[in-house]
């Protein structure tokens, strides 16, 4: 019996330090749970790039690219071999330069445009990547050597009133003779007509030049447009659409003027 009473307290005793300690451990597991869920939380690290990557995502420009730097090099030492003067100002490096310059310049071979700088590719609309290699939409042969005052419609909305155009020639030796190995035709030009508007490089757009017959029309019905303002209507001088119609007359009469003046040749 006393045996019996003895093993009773010893299992009670247990039992108790058994809750107790699972009490006491308890905070500590939600603790460590709530730290551990914070560590899982935390930022995540960025994915590092491959060598493979990066060189599949690496793109050369133009001025960097060897077949590329030649083109723009001979294109321009024939240009001021044709001319006598530069085609645009530089020092240093010339590629980059004619990539920088504020003039298009295109060179055409074979039906396909092997050159194209950024002022090229701005009248094009369109990226270095997709304009070079692409179809030419200019010619690639010439009559002549050198040509000034070159023009032509690309499509219904983009068109190069005036261009110059030469071929650009490299001297290389081939059985102890000096011969000209043609690379193609280049073409340059300041600015270009896209959607009606006369562009110019760093996207600058204005309505086009008028010739003296269109001055003399545009003047007329601005005219007009004045005196119905003020009789049909009954505007006075002073009205803010008189006075902006009466602002446009006298800048249209401004470029006829010239013209006007101009005594014959």
């Amino acid at each position: 019996m006393r045996m019996r009473r003895m093993l009773a307290l010893c299992w009670c005793v247990s039992a108790a330090a058994l809750v107790v300690g699972q009490c006491r451990r308890l905070p500590l597991s939600r603790g460590g749970g709530a730290l551990a869920a914070k560590k899982k939380k935390g930022k995540k690290k960025e994915a590092k790039t491959s060598g493979m990557d990066w060189a599949r995502n690496f793109e050369v420009m133009p001025y960097d690219a060897t077949r590329l730097r030649e083109v723009a090099t001979v294109a321009s030492s024939t240009y001021l071999a044709r001319c006598g003067k530069s085609l645009f100002e530089a020092e240093g490096d010339v590629p980059k330069a004619l990539w920088k310059a504020p003039v298009a310049v295109v060179v055409v071979a074979n039906a396909t445009c092997v050159y194209a700088n950024a002022a090229a590719c701005e009248a094009f609309n369109d990226t270095h990547a997709s304009v070079i290699g692409g179809p030419a939409a200019l010619p690639d042969a010439v009559p002549k050597a050198f040509e000034s005052n070159y023009g032509k419609k690309i499509d219904a909305t983009f068109a190069v009133p005036k261009a110059t155009r030469w071929r650009v020639d490299k001297p290389q030796l081939v059985d102890g003779a000096l011969v000209q190995q043609t690379l193609g035709v280049a073409y340059a030009f300041t600015s270009w007509l896209r959607d009606g508007l006369h562009c110019e490089p760093g996207g600058i757009q204005k309505p086009p030049d008028l010739s003296p017959e269109e001055l003399q029309a545009a003047v007329a019905d601005q005219g007009a447009k004045v005196r119905h303002l003020k009789e049909a209507e009954g505007k006075s001088n002073k009205d803010p659409a008189v006075v902006a119609a009466v602002q446009e007359l006298l800048r249209l009469k401004a470029l006829l003027q010239p013209t006007e003046e101009e005594p014959p040749s």
